[in-house]
């Protein structure tokens, strides 16, 4: 059963952003190229907690917000809040939990839920827009382009759905699961699966551009930069391709499984490790620049915001650390590990930890 509990009005929900808004945080890693970069002033070198928010469910979903307004998947579905203050706005339910990101795209907000339905909801008030009932569970976070979106689904689908109808368009069928989510640079799209390949599919022509094999599981997100895709795999390697040919630049051994996907910024990737380790690499040349030793393993991804790089950790703390020196800056408790990434948006920085409280800095 899906059920919608609206928890103000829609006078309130037209008032309540406030009007210091920052860039759009719209979708999983900020961008469709999931380059994990903000150009807004992030918080400060001693941040205050502006709120916080128990959603009362376990949570693997990143935080997006658009136009003041953040939303963020539970386990029994989806909810949306003042950016600025922490208030509830709206809750949809989900028969499964909701890990996707949502993406946020003019007025809509879209996700998919592990009950094998995709959705798109009015972003103001989580009404139903339409549902796609598909043949596996989502995990990942939708890319949009003209009329479509593009989504992976545990089944091996990459598929096509028509932006207004909800109705599948095409797909591309690989051989195990699509956990991540598409990076996009306007030709093709670019994503691994748990059948250790990594694929581009150009979108114009609807076919195979070219696969690469990786040697192990792709869970994590890859970027997208120039000329160059980079992603992470489980056997313990960080890949740098030519987008256009497939053929592999370099390779980076991280020393663990890659499940954190990889920010880029000025020539430099940042990136964390099962081995409790954050690594800032050559983009050109895959050398190492500095590494910094957490507790536990990194599975959340980088953001990137001006001199500072932000990442969780599975030793329960947030991460703000120097990009010049790799040096800790500071790092706060959470309470829980922290699988997800963090989001920026104005002088706020947004955390969720794996046990379902937001967490809003400045």
């Amino acid at each position: 059963m899906i059920r919608i509990i609206i928890i103000l009005s829609a006078v309130l929900l037209a008032s309540c952003a406030d009007t210091r808004f920052g860039s759009d945080w719209y979708t999983y890693r900020g961008n469709f190229e999931r380059t994990g970069v903000s150009s807004d002033p992030g918080p400060s070198d001693n941040p205050v907690l502006v709120w916080k928010l128990e959603m009362g469910e376990l949570s693997g979903s990143s935080p997006a917000i658009a136009d003041g307004f953040l939303y963020c998947g539970h386990e029994k579905g989806i909810i949306s809040v003042n950016a600025y203050t922490g208030e509830k706005l709206w809750e949809f339910e989900t028969a499964r939990k909701v890990f996707s990101t949502p993406t946020y795209h003019e007025g809509n907000v879209y996700f998919g839920s592990w009950e094998m339905n995709f959705y798109s909801l009015k972003a103001r008030t989580g009404e139903l827009d339409w549902r796609y009932e598909g043949l596996a569970s989502f995990s990942g976070s939708a890319a949009v382009s003209g009329k479509e979106i593009y989504v992976g689904s545990r089944g091996g689908q990459f598929l096509s759905i028509d932006l207004f109808e909800g109705s599948e368009n095409w797909s591309f069928i690989t051989s195990n699961w699509i956990t991540a989510s598409p990076a996009y640079d306007g030709r093709a799209a670019y994503f691994g699966g748990r059948d250790s390949v990594f694929y581009a599919v150009d979108l114009k022509s609807r076919e195979l551009d070219w696969i690469f094999e990786a040697g192990g599981d792709i869970s994590g997100t890859a970027t997208v930069n120039d000329d160059r895709v980079y992603f992470g795999s489980n056997n313990m390697k960080l890949y740098c391709l030519n987008s256009e040919t497939g053929e592999e630049v370099w390779e980076f051994d991280t020393g663990g499984a890659m499940f954190s996907s990889p920010a880029i910024q000025d020539g430099r990737l940042y990136c964390g490790s099962s081995n409790s380790a954050f690594y800032c690499v050559d983009a050109d040349k895959g050398e190492l620049i500095w590494r910094f030793e957490t507790e536990g393993a990194v599975y959340s991804s980088p953001v990137v915001c001006g001199s500072r790089v932000y990442f969780g950790s599975h030793d329960h703390h947030l991460y703000s650390v120097d990009i010049d020196t790799g040096e800790q800056v500071w790092r706060y408790d959470l309470g829980a590990l922290v699988s997800s990434s963090p989001a920026v948006y104005a002088d706020l920085l947004f955390a969720v930890n794996d046990v379902g409280a937001i967490f809003a800095f400045r």
